[in-house]
């Protein structure tokens, strides 16, 4: 997210000095939108850029950043006065308290974090991208990119769902059976299965979009990230099932993916905030869609 967004709209000075110590893996990067009030609803930010000569003052808290216990540099998301804006933070600055948030259901591996802002000193030549554009261009941009991240951990938990449990129910026998040969196991495999490929199917497209730039993928992005993260969220539940007892074990193969899939459902946009954006948008395509095939047999 950080990588795409210096390369979308940072200044060249920015791009100079940080996307080859960002692209090498010298640096981290970390992106902050979320606040303790303020989550999917970005106009609910809080955290005040103030002027003062050369110098921007940031003062506020982010919440549960990703990479945020590990990362060099933030792109911070705030206001200055009336503008939303956002600016580069190293996280040397003084002012800047990084607690790290390893107390998560799942998403362990993503160094989470809470940063407090206690009035971090940062010059003018840091600011990100135009004032008064942050939250209506370049925290949508970079979403996309967030999203599309999380879309492929879904897909990822997905198969290794589908690769676990297919060993296991070939090899497990019961009832003088192989798992596999029992029906009712057959059903939840099949869906597991068939959920696994239609993710991927999903997000492969969304991809190529956006590797395309074309107009329309950031719509696609919200549609496979919405599909795939609603199917780690059952699938994991049903491949702890399949396991049984060894499903529950936090060494086992599958209660990672069970913990984890929960929070693919809320980060980056929650299922309920996908819903009601693609509602909307899928109405007016298909109504679109309907009118121009009215027109054309009008025409005919």
């Amino acid at each position: 997210m950080v990588l795409q967004s210096l390369l979308r709209w940072g200044s060249d000075q920015q791009k100079s000095e940080l996307l080859p110590e960002l692209a090498s893996g010298r640096k981290l990067g970390a992106i902050c939108f979320t606040e303790p009030n303020a989550g999917s609803d970005l106009e609910g930010i809080k955290t005040t850029f103030v002027e003062v000569g050369d110098m921007i003052e940031v003062s506020g808290s982010k919440k549960w950043i990703t990479c945020g216990a590990i990362a060099d540099v933030f792109i911070v998301f705030g206001r200055l006065g009336d503008k939303p804006v956002a600016i580069l933070i190293d996280k040397d600055t003084p002012g800047i308290k990084i607690n790290p948030a390893p107390e998560m259901l799942g998403f362990r591996a993503a160094h989470l974090a809470n940063i407090q802002l206690n009035g971090c000193m940062v010059h003018k030549d840091n600011l990100f991208g135009h004032p008064g554009t942050a939250f209506r261009f370049m925290a949508p941009y970079a979403l996309d990119w967030g999203r599309l991240s999380v879309t492929w951990a879904c897909v990822g938990m997905l198969r290794a769902c589908v690769e676990e449990t297919a060993e296991f129910v070939l090899r497990r026998e019961s009832f003088g059976h192989a798992l596999i040969e029992h029906g009712s196991v057959r059903s939840l495999f099949t869906e597991l299965a068939i959920q696994y490929d239609a993710a991927l199917l999903l997000t492969l497209q969304a991809t190529r979009l956006k590797d395309a730039q074309v107009a329309h993928a950031s719509n696609d992005i919200l549609t496979a990230k919405y599909f795939s993260s609603r199917a780690i969220a059952g699938q994991a539940a049903t491949a702890v099932q399949l396991f049984g007892a060894r499903g529950c074990e936090e060494t086992g193969p599958v209660a990672r993916f069970y913990r984890d899939a929960k929070i693919m459902e809320i980060i980056e946009g929650s299922t309920q905030i996908s819903e009601i954006l693609l509602a909307k948008r899928y109405a007016i395509r298909h109504n679109n869609t309907k009118k121009r095939e009215i027109e054309t047999m009008g025409q005919n």
